[in-house]
């Protein structure tokens, strides 16, 4: 899974902490991060843009290669809807983590084309730091789930999937706090179920 890098534990509640106060300290460090890095300065930020700029297309690419497998668990995942195998609750789990990863790779690729011009490097590494994760762990998440007959493990199981593509999908939008909105771009929802 994508980790949150012991965020939390550096809140100004320490680590034994479970208040609601909690997600509020983790934002500000997430958020003073943020203005840390924005503000970094670079002898030469020309050369510096542009060697950012090119990992961070590599880093797109490799996200990008990702796809074939995503379009391809929904297609068989569809498959299996259809014979019966899933029902609408298990379809949405198997699908849920492609369509995310879809819908992402899309955003991330508006806001890496939005802050090009600008040359905005914040913005540039903070969209390769994001597609590096996702690409890291996009095979986890693709992986095909075969469920029990059983309700009660059919849905625990329906639950760990869509919570690990939940939160893979919140690291990926709290990593660019800051970022898509300055660009006015606005970052793809998390998939919800269809209704039928």
């Amino acid at each position: 899974m994508v980790g949150r890098q012991g965020v939390g534990a550096m809140s100004a509640n320490g680590p034994g902490a479970r208040s609601g106060s909690n997600s509020v300290n983790v934002r500000a460090f997430v958020t003073e991060l943020a203005e840390r890095e924005r503000s970094r300065e670079f002898k030469d930020p020309i050369s510096a843009f542009t060697k950012f700029a090119t990992g961070t297309s590599d880093k797109l690419e490799r996200l990008d290669a990702k796809m074939k497998s995503a379009r391809a668990a929904i297609a068989k995942a569809t498959e299996r809807k259809s014979s019966g195998e899933l029902g609408d609750s298990t379809y949405y789990a198997e699908t849920v983590a492609a369509r995310m990863l879809i819908s992402l790779q899309a955003s991330l690729n508006a806001v890496y084309t939005a802050a090009k011009p600008s040359k905005d490097i914040f913005a540039v590494r903070r969209v390769g730091v994001v597609a590096d994760k996702l690409a890291a762990v996009a095979d986890e998440l693709l992986m095909e789930m075969h469920y029990p007959h059983d309700d009660s493990l059919k849905q625990t199981l329906v639950e760990q999937n869509v919570k690990m593509a939940r939160d893979a999908h919140a690291d990926a939008v709290s990593s660019l706090q800051g970022v898509h909105d300055a660009l006015g771009i606005q970052m793809a929802g998390f998939p919800e179920p269809a209704n039928h």
